[in-house]
């Protein structure tokens, strides 16, 4: 399993290290089969991630492009609370900046 928490702590890491080979090989390892086990919100963010590191490998993206890209992907942090009733249940979402990087 992973955690969007784990993964936006990993991405800013690599970013301040300027190794995006480092956090593709990360990534790799973590969250082979997370669609198993790992919730929706940490599979969209590592699906972003990788959409992004994958366009760097093609040559699509500047090494520039792709950290803005990780950063933006970063930066926007999903909470969801359940409440459970008798006979209802509420879900609330909300996104929040929480990371940010020189760059």
């Amino acid at each position: 399993m992973i955690k969007e928490d784990e993964v936006r702590d990993a991405v800013i890491s690599y970013l301040e290290n300027q190794n995006l080979d480092g956090l593709e090989v990360w990534l790799a390892g973590h969250s082979w089969d997370m669609h198993l086990d790992s919730d929706f919100p940490s599979q969209g963010l590592v699906s972003k991630i990788q959409m992004a590191l994958a366009e760097y490998n093609n040559g699509n993206r500047s090494g520039a492009e792709v950290r803005r890209e990780l950063l933006s992907a970063i930066e926007n942090q999903t909470l969801e609370v359940a409440i459970n009733a008798p006979s209802r249940r509420l879900v609330y979402s909300t996104s929040s900046r929480s990371a940010s990087l020189g760059m």
